[in-house]
């Protein structure tokens, strides 16, 4: 039996959501009713129906996209640092951010945020909250995770620079970070950086302005790890020879660059704050990223159970006709 279109709810969503523009989710009325929040779309329970037979493709698009990236919670770690910046880029895509704070809030989200910060800080909440255990659990599990600035030391496997003492990491990120690398907070600094791998996926120009508060820097990366950007190393600064450091001699210079930007697996990391500009395109590029981790795990889960189904085959009976008596 065919819905009428005022009467359905994916109708009316559609029609909110071409009311979005370029405000964001947060200037939308979701729903014609009061009693109506805008968490309930985000559910990620909600069971999204056949769209109605009046709307053109042009007119579900919008929906379509919105069930696929809009379902999302992504939570944002909320110890210290800029995870407001992050949870309302979050907003301006249309996606939900949850700040975490304890390790049993990590079951309600499908990816992570770890924000930049002061990181001994944050180490130290971190360790007061228990959150070591369940944020390398997580790691481990193949959930999305995306560090940025103190989010990047914390997700490396190994860190120099640091305070006596040494400071916890979560790991899982095959490189070298050194914290602190381009020096105090009175040294931070803007520059633009080449991103053409960002660019080609997202749009956009291929620069990104890129800022840096007492960045640290990625000295070293292991075979597995994909550079997003790299800058060139201050005249102050040596990095060590190896992965890290790209040569330009072969082009005419001698010009040596250090790593700000990684890719490796279910993991991204900057060295610089892109929650602190108006450019959301890294955000878009994680949430991609989610999705496209999450369909491989469902097509690689629906394998694999596929796999374990045994069939046998049915007996074979006689038909009582072809029976002796």
């Amino acid at each position: 039996m065919r819905r009428p279109a005022k009467h359905s709810r994916l109708a009316k969503n559609v029609e909110a959501l071409h009311r979005l523009r370029c405000d964001g989710f947060k200037s939308a009325k979701m729903f014609d009713e009061p009693q109506r929040s805008f968490e309930n779309l985000l559910d990620p329970c909600w069971p999204p129906r056949p769209l109605p037979e009046s709307l053109t493709i042009r007119e579900s698009l919008p929906l379509l996209l919105c069930v696929r990236f809009c379902t999302m919670a992504v939570g944002v770690l909320a110890l210290q640092g800029s995870f407001n910046e992050h949870i309302a880029a979050l907003r301006k895509l249309g996606v939900k951010g949850v700040e975490i704070r304890k390790p049993e809030q990590l079951q309600s989200v499908v990816a992570l945020i770890i924000p930049g910060g002061e990181s001994t800080t944050m180490a130290k909440l971190a360790e007061y909250h228990n959150l070591f255990p369940a944020l390398r659990e997580f790691v481990k599990m193949g959930k999305p995770v995306w560090g940025t600035c103190a989010g990047l030391i914390f997700l490396a496997n190994k860190a120099t620079g640091q305070k006596t003492g040494g400071q916890e990491l979560i790991g899982g990120l095959d490189c070298m970070v050194h914290r602190n690398f381009f020096g105090s907070q009175l040294q931070s600094f803007e520059v633009e950086l080449l991103i053409p791998k960002i660019a080609a996926k997202e749009g956009g120009p291929p620069n990104f302005r890129g800022v840096f508060i007492r960045a640290p820097g990625i000295l070293e990366v292991g075979p597995e790890v994909e550079v997003l950007a790299d800058i060139p190393t201050p005249s102050d600064k040596t990095v060590h020879s190896g992965p890290s450091v790209e040569s330009q001699e072969e082009n005419g210079g001698s010009e040596n660059k250090v790593i700000v930007a990684v890719k490796q697996g279910n993991l991204l990391a900057t060295a610089f704050h892109p929650e602190l500009t108006a450019d959301t395109r890294w955000h878009s590029y994680f949430l991609k990223m989610i999705s496209d981790i999450s369909e491989e795990t469902s097509s690689s889960t629906v394998s694999q159970s596929t796999e374990d189904l045994h069939f046998s085959e049915p007996p074979i009976y006689d038909l009582p006709i072809y029976q002796q008596q």
